[in-house]
């Protein structure tokens, strides 16, 4: 686990914290896949070096596989270990408008109900999240502004949406969670490649790195330039746009 990626992370709970206030709630979007319990493993240890609010773990059970209510009580189990309280909520989703976009609409609609003034949801995107976000975007007609994909934090509800390992490369998440001898959960919808964003991961991805190996950092920073750039324009924080 490198210094540059540890001081990143605390750089961005630390701004959390004087922005939302010492009282102020942190709910953690919580699969109990490597890169969320990644994430609560990192809280872990903010929480025992500087001052830190209260975090509870979240997790959303989609119910869209047979297995799910399985999932939702290994969840807890992880949780326990890890040493933080545990929520679990079980949602609806609708297939209007794709399963994908479905459950990503009632996931923030459950989040946002539990979320306290001033409080904020923590979600465990990293940089290979934002590489695959900024394709998909500009695949779905977003333009330009496509380019500015996920904000590192935002305004969400009476609170914030906060992503702190926006910089880190999913490798040192996997290392760090395979090093805490704690086995996380795997959610099979992620490997089903009738979903845009399993398919771009699991066909596309992988020959763009082939053919360019830095792509995932690239991309990362051209949308955090292209965030900067659209705040100047705008007059607002360059990072409170998504």
């Amino acid at each position: 686990m490198s210094v540059s990626f540890i001081e990143s992370v605390w750089s961005a709970l630390r701004a959390q914290h004087a922005r939302g206030g010492p009282d102020a709630p942190w709910l953690v979007a919580f699969s109990g896949g490597t890169d969320s319990l990644a994430l609560a493993l990192l809280l872990r240890r903010f929480a025992r070096a500087e001052p830190a609010p209260k975090i509870t773990l979240v997790h959303i059970d989609h119910g869209l596989h047979e297995a799910s209510r399985d999932w939702a009580a290994a969840a807890e189990l992880l949780s326990a270990k890890v040493g933080f309280p545990f929520h679990a909520v079980r949602v609806s989703v609708s297939s209007a408008n794709g399963i994908e976009a479905g459950a990503r609409t009632v996931r923030y609609d459950a989040l946002g109900s539990l979320l306290e003034p001033g409080g904020a949801v923590l979600t465990a995107h990293h940089q290979q999240d934002q590489a695959e976000t900024v394709l998909l975007r500009l695949m779905r007609g977003a333009g330009v502004e496509g380019l500015g994909a996920m904000a590192a934090y935002r305004r969400f509800r009476d609170g914030w949406l906060v992503r702190p390992l926006l910089d880190a490369d999913r490798r040192e998440l996997a290392e760090m969670v395979r090093n805490s001898g704690l086995e996380p959960l795997h959610d099979p919808a992620n490997d089903d490649r009738r979903f845009d964003r399993s398919f771009l991961r699991a066909e596309i991805m992988p020959v763009l790195r082939g053919r360019w190996p830095a792509m995932d950092r690239t991309l990362a920073r051209s949308a955090k330039r292209r965030s900067s750039l659209a705040g100047s324009c705008s007059g607002s924080s360059p990072l409170l746009r998504t």
